[in-house]
C-alpha cells in the first residue's frame, strides 16, 4: 500500500543563518515564547510566499536571508525599511550589530528596487490580512 508523502518541510541553512543573526534583535524586544514563534512563523509565510516566485535561474528573487532580516526590523526597527532612513542613524538607535547593520542596508536594497516592489507590497499585505 502507498504511504503518503511526508508534509514536513524543513528550513535551509541560510535560512537558519539568518534566524542566528536576528534572533537577539526580536529577541531583546520581546522574549516570550509565543512572540519568538510567531516571528519564526511570520519568516517561514513570508519565504513561502515567495516560492512560485523565482529568477531565471530558478532562485528566489527575494533570498530567504533578506525575508527574515525584513521581518526582524518590520517588528523591532521598522524605521530602516522606510526608504527615506539613514540606515546608520537608525541602526544605533535600535542597537543593531555590525553585522545586521550592513544585513539591513542590503535588505532596504532589496525593498526599495522597483523590480521587486510589487513583491513586498504581497509580502506586507499578506501578512496584515492573517
Amino acid at each position: 500500500m502507498a504511504q503518503a508523502p511526508d508534509p514536513t518541510i524543513a528550513d535551509s541553512d541560510k535560512f537558519h543563518k539568518a534566524l542566528n543573526l536576528w534572533f537577539p534583535l526580536v529577541h531583546q524586544r520581546d522574549s516570550t515564547l509565543r512572540a519568538v514563534k510567531r516571528y519564526v512563523n511570520k519568516v517561514r509565510y513570508y519565504a513561502m510566499l515567495m516560492w512560485d516566485t523565482r529568477d531565471e535561474r530558478g532562485r528566489p528573487k527575494i533570498p530567504e536571508s533578506v525575508l527574515v532580516g525584513y521581518g526582524a526590523l518590520e517588528e523591532c526597527c521598522p524605521k530602516v525599511l522606510l526608504e527615506s532612513a539613514n540606515v546608520e542613524t537608525e541602526a544605533q538607535t535600535c542597537g543593531l550589530s555590525e553585522k545586521q547593520k550592513r544585513e539591513a542596508e542590503e535588505i532596504q536594497r532589496y525593498v526599495y528596487n522597483s523590480d521587486l516592489k510589487t513583491y513586498f507590497d504581497r509580502v506586507r499585505q499578506s501578512y496584515e490580512t492573517i
